[in-house]
């Protein structure tokens, strides 16, 4: 309402006010002036490149034409379109706006502007003068050109016949403009917009114009054709309706779930604020590891250190056990009986045959080497983050740091454990009372253990650089991802070949 009471009132007071019009094709705060004198049929023009938010399309191409011998004016000068034609002269004047900065018409310049993108439904003219001299008409045309090509054209005419001697504005209705061509052109995609004074009809016709645009909503000259953004605001950024990834429109607002680029139970987080202050802010802190499967203390592992407590602990005090790794060989818990070398549960090794010995040194050798491989392929995948913008950021250094150290120290723990096991291994289907039975369980299922700790370290690296990466691995990072699971299954396959027990005897 503001707005148009100072429109309104701008106009009453003789004020050349551009500002209160919608979609304007021209500021007319770029001078431009041209004269054409006779003979008759002269025509005189010249070009304008200014700056495009003043100029649709950034050009101007005006044109003078003279029918008699004086002179014809066109000119652009201080916020007004000025067409002057001497006494017992006529002629006419040309504006074209199809963002050509060279001479001529370009129907296809402005590359597709929408005139109706504002809710506009007419052209408009503020005309600030007329004289009307001599009872003949003068004519005004706008014509239209699809962005497509020179086949579709429209136009329509506004004529004035009575002097206007106070401020006033007239429209063209989109919906009264004709053909010229084979197709009208098309409003939401214009190409070119030509405005032609006709002052042909009698001499000395003077008119002075304070604007040349739409009826629509917006204030502006479109830039790269922007009339409203995809927010609905007039020349905006796309920011006023923008989510916190900066997608106009888009889901990630305040209150729906995010990824806060951490990890274990700390990778849930919720959006709060707004655009371009968002936060991501985790869902749980991070809490003492428990038996539940779930990485608890957000470092990358589940259930490491064998806690022994939470809904996934067996009788054992074992994490994810079965419940079996502390029965004895008649199935009591923490029960003292174990099986002989002849596999009786409570024998004394002396109902089977011989001793047989094999040489596992090289299946140790394997389990030491898959370590290293494990090692080997969490720092290949964590190379990938040199090439990333956030690899420079405090937590990514921390992150890279932590998981350098805790995939060597796991490695070295299998190395060890690997080669604590032993490199002869003896059956005794019957054992001399002098023969002890020792157990490799509490070893393999420390290997396995860790062997698993690295592959989740493995995971957990692949998973930040699937979110630094908007979940796109690249082929080498992909392949990475793949032997984190191989080299997991190899190693574990290795493990289940060791025997579970060993037998030394005395001569």
């Amino acid at each position: 309402m503001r707005k148009v009471l100072f429109c309104f009132l701008a106009t009453l007071l003789s004020v050349a006010p551009n500002f209160c019009q919608a979609i304007t094709f021209d500021k007319l705060i770029d001078n431009q002036s041209i004269s054409a004198s006779g003979p008759a049929d002269n025509t005189q023009s010249s070009s304008f490149t200014g700056n495009p938010n003043n100029i649709l399309g950034g050009t101007r191409y005006i044109s003078a034409r003279t029918k008699g011998t004086l002179t014809v004016s066109t000119s652009i000068v201080n916020g007004f379109i000025s067409h002057s034609q001497d006494v017992s002269t006529s002629g006419s004047s040309l504006i074209i706006w199809d963002g050509n900065p060279t001479p001529g018409l370009q129907p296809t310049g402005l590359g597709g502007l929408d005139l109706t993108g504002d809710g506009a439904t007419a052209f408009k003219i503020g005309i600030f003068a007329y004289d009307f001299p001599s009872g003949n008409p003068i004519k005004m045309v706008f014509t239209i050109y699809d962005a497509t090509g020179p086949t579709k054209i429209s136009y329509g005419t506004v004529i004035l016949n009575s002097s206007i001697n106070s401020p006033e504005f007239r429209e063209l209705p989109f919906d009264q403009l004709l053909t010229f061509g084979q197709q009208p052109a098309d409003l939401h995609n214009v190409g070119a917009i030509t405005f032609f004074i006709d002052g042909t009809q009698s001499p000395a016709q003077d008119i002075a114009l304070t604007f040349a645009g739409t009826n629509g909503e917006c204030d502006h000259v479109p830039v790269n054709n922007l009339v409203l953004d995809q927010c609905g605001v007039c020349n905006g950024d796309n920011s006023s309706c923008s989510d916190c990834l900066g997608v106009p429109n888009g889901d990630a607002v305040a209150g729906t779930a995010c990824p806060t680029g951490e990890l274990g139970q700390c990778s849930d987080g919720t959006w709060s604020g707004g655009y371009p202050s968002c936060d991501c802010k985790r869902d749980n802190s991070p809490t003492p590891e428990i038996c539940d499967n779930v990485d608890n203390n957000c470092n990358g592992q589940v259930d490491e250190g064998s806690p022994t407590t939470g809904p996934r602990a067996d009788q054992c005090g074992v994490c994810n056990g079965d419940g079996k790794s502390c029965l004895d060989c008649n199935g009591v818990p923490h029960g003292s009986s174990v099986v002989d070398s002849c596999g009786v549960c409570g024998g004394d090794g002396s109902t089977c045959a011989p001793c047989d010995s094999v040489d596992q040194s090289e299946d140790l050798q394997a389990l030491d080497g898959g370590a290293k491989e494990q090692e080997r392929i969490v720092l290949q995948l964590l190379r990938s983050f040199k090439t990333l913008k956030t690899a420079k950021t405090r937590s990514t250094r921390v992150f890279i740091d932590t998981t350098v150290e805790k995939s060597h120290s796991l490695q070295i723990l299998n190395w060890q454990l690997a080669w604590t096991l032993p490199v002869l291994s003896t059956t005794c289907p019957s054992v001399k009372p002098q023969c002890i039975t020792t157990s490799n369980v509490p070893t393999l299922n420390a290997y396995r253990t860790n062997n698993l700790a690295l592959k989740q370290l493995g995971v957990g690296v692949i998973n930040k650089l699937k979110i630094a990466r908007k979940g796109k691995l690249t082929p080498p990072e992909q392949k990475l991802a793949r032997n984190v699971e191989r080299q997991f299954q190899a190693n574990l396959a290795l493990s289940l070949k060791v025997p579970d027990t060993n037998v030394a005897c005395l001569d």
